[in-house]
């Protein structure tokens, strides 16, 4: 059974990938844009909007996980080791050009490390993947235990965990892995 296609969604995922290619495009050419500030705030609170309204837990944690695996984890290490760690190191040991991110060894894990990430535009994948994960546990906690207000009480622990990745960024002063990044946009996800 083919599953009919919602048209004003994929129009929106498509509006948002353009103000991503926009931004990202202004941010290397060193250019402002009177509407930046709003756009930045905008399009990635959609984008995760988008991913939590077509969430689907697979029916168990396995699939689900092998799921998010191979369509977010996949092309995450995919695009990172090419783009990130053959394409650099090659550039940089054959034809010496120089980059500001990790060259190496290092250039396996820079993605952990903040200020080190050498593919800035994927840190969106590792993201999404978390906020998935952290979602799925949140609704299997609320499902245990409450089934009258779930989507209330989703919610509220989302809200929660958005408040405690505030607080760890701040008590820690850097985010590992973007980790606290995903905790902070839970709320638009649920």
């Amino acid at each position: 059974v083919m599953k009919q296609r919602v048209e004003y969604i994929d129009l929106s995922k498509g509006v948002c990938i353009i103000l991503v290619v926009f931004y990202h495009v202004c941010g290397l050419l060193g250019c402002s844009f009177w509407l930046s500030p709003f756009l930045n705030s905008f399009f990635l609170s959609l984008f995760f909007v988008l991913s939590g309204l077509f969430f689907n837990d697979g029916g168990s944690f396995r699939h689900f996980l092998l799921k998010k695996t191979n369509g977010l984890l996949v092309p995450l290490f995919s695009f990172y080791l090419l783009g990130s760690v053959l394409l650099p190191n090659l550039l940089h040991y054959v034809f010496g050009v120089h980059f500001g991110t990790s060259v190496g060894w290092e250039s396996l894990w820079a993605f952990v490390w903040p200020g080190e990430y050498p593919n800035i535009p994927i840190w969106f994948l590792w993201c999404l993947f978390v906020m998935n994960v952290m979602f799925w546990g949140v609704r299997a906690v609320v499902e245990q235990f409450s089934s009258s207000c779930s989507l209330f009480a989703m919610f509220l622990l989302c809200c929660a965990i958005c408040v405690s990745g505030y607080g760890l960024k701040d008590t820690l002063g850097f985010d590992v892995g973007n980790v606290f990044e995903a905790m902070k946009a839970m709320p638009y996800f649920c």
